[in-house]
């Protein structure tokens, strides 16, 4: 958010400035979801709502989570916030009392760790090898008395890399093994390359699921960011407290982000696929881009992020990123704010004209 609002200054300034910061399809929401938003307007439906969403959403990502992961939840074990990040945030507040650990490997979406600390709890950051793959080898070492829960994000932000299936395993059978709770974030699901396969913790077995909190979001899947509809599902008692914090703070998502989001989870799905698709295009063109032009970078499996190595004699990521702002006019993120380095993220979440001329500037700029 900072990079692309000091891009947004330097467009000001009459300078054509190309974004690869933010983590948003450039897709508009799809027409049959904006006019559920519409029918929902001019059917009165804008009051107040339960403080955990209302019981047709609810509903609704029961059935997508039996449609999609073959899992069984019940609307008590769902609940809906704003957006996945009120729901990461109402996760760390419902099971941490202050001083309780939570793992999280790195890279990682800064929010993971600041959830962490808003709890008063202390995020433990996992180093991962020169994959950035999740192993239990790499969290076993860390696990203490106050250890609490872990977290896992696949595909994940920033890197695209997508958990082994084996892997996933092996960490869920670490937290049943010492009774800490696993957060899944899901908001990449879709968004597969090649050969990748997702698996979600939950479904593992129905002990891994009574220790797994799922979060996932409409907004990424639908195109529908700042509609801001996240949501969770997971142990009762879990969803419970955090419907209750949610009753104390936000009260409830936006009740038209509400029934948009049933008929995002229950209508049509092409909308998704026809997304991927494209995605999967400007995946391909970007990542034999940067190849072309000497740039050391591994294919993303899964979401919408390259995240290519510094070249050669650079040691700061944000000195670098900065220059190619300044310098050639790319907006980037540096890895350092994803606690790693060595890198950048770039995002094609963007049009083949953007990534084009991104490219050219970039093989300019590195000579």
């Amino acid at each position: 958010m900072a990079m692309a609002a000091k891009a947004a200054a330097i467009q000001q300034q009459g300078h054509k400035v190309l974004n690869l910061t933010l983590g948003e399809p450039d897709f508009e929401t799809p027409e049959h979801l904006k006019e559920a938003a519409r029918r929902a307007i001019r059917d009165g439906k804008t009051r107040y709502t339960p403080a955990s969403g209302i019981p047709e959403l609810r509903e609704a990502i029961c059935e997508k989570f039996r449609r999609e992961n073959d899992l069984e939840y019940q609307p008590a074990e769902v609940m809906v916030a704003v957006g996945a990040k009120q729901i990461l945030y109402n996760i760390c507040m419902a099971i941490c009392d202050p001083g309780d650990e939570v793992l999280v490997p790195i890279p990682v979406w800064q929010t993971f760790v600041e959830q962490v600390k808003l709890a008063e709890g202390k995020p433990v950051l996992v180093e991962l090898g020169s994959d950035h793959r999740v192993r239990r080898a790499d969290l076993d070492p860390h696990i203490t008395a106050r250890t609490r829960a872990i977290f896992l994000n696949s595909p994940n932000n920033p890197t695209g890399v997508v958990m082994d299936p084996d892997e996933v395993r092996a960490v869920a059978e670490l937290a049943v093994e010492r009774g800490i709770y696993l957060i899944g974030d899901e908001t990449y699901e879709h968004f597969l390359y090649g050969d990748a396969r997702h698996v979600i913790p939950a479904a593992l077995d129905e002990e891994v699921k009574r220790w797994t909190i799922e979060v996932n979001t409409v907004s990424k899947t639908y195109a529908m960011t700042g509609w801001r509809v996240g949501y969770a599902a997971g142990p009762a008692e879990v969803i419970s407290a955090m419907a209750a914090l949610m009753g104390q703070s936000t009260t409830q998502t936006a009740s038209v982000s509400q029934w948009t989001a049933v008929e995002a989870l229950t209508g049509p799905q092409d909308c998704v696929q026809e997304m991927v698709g494209e995605f999967s295009k400007r995946r391909e063109y970007f990542i034999n881009g940067l190849h072309r032009i000497g740039v050391e970078c591994a294919w993303p499996e899964g979401a919408f992020y390259a995240y290519p190595s510094l070249p050669a004699g650079e040691s700061s990521s944000l000195d670098f990123s900065d220059r190619l702002l300044t310098e050639a006019h790319i907006a980037t993120v540096p890895g350092a704010d994803f606690y790693g380095e060595g890198n950048l993220r770039l995002s094609y979440a963007t049009s083949m004209d953007v990534l084009s001329e991104a490219l050219e500037r970039l093989e300019r700029y590195l000579g």
